[in-house]
């Protein structure tokens, strides 16, 4: 397998097979821990409505050291995958509106 190929496929394993990452992301991979277990506790977080702790494990994932540490990838590659949540918790709740 060429190398390319084989940090998407390693890639689509730590971000979902759903979610947008870049190529360049792959970087950040080798030198920064994906937060893999909090984005998946944060989605039954938002799945259940539960704001507190959404909250406590949305500083978690965006602290300051660890924002600092990692670098502006790692923060977009993080922010993208929260808004794929975000948009997936917003249109699962019940009596959403249709727009006219």
């Amino acid at each position: 397998m060429r190398e390319g190929s084989r940090g998407s496929v390693e890639a689509a394993d730590d971000f979902g097979s759903s979610n947008l990452y870049f190529y360049e992301d792959l970087q950040v991979l080798q030198s920064v821990v994906f937060p893999s277990v909090e984005l998946k506790m944060l989605s039954q977080y938002l799945e259940r409505r539960d704001m507190e702790n959404v909250y406590v494990l949305l500083e978690e994932i965006l602290a300051e050291d660890r924002v600092q540490k990692s670098g502006i990838r790692y923060v977009r590659m993080i922010w993208i995958r929260i808004l794929n949540l975000l948009l997936r918790s917003c249109s699962s709740l019940p009596g959403k509106r249709r727009r006219r």
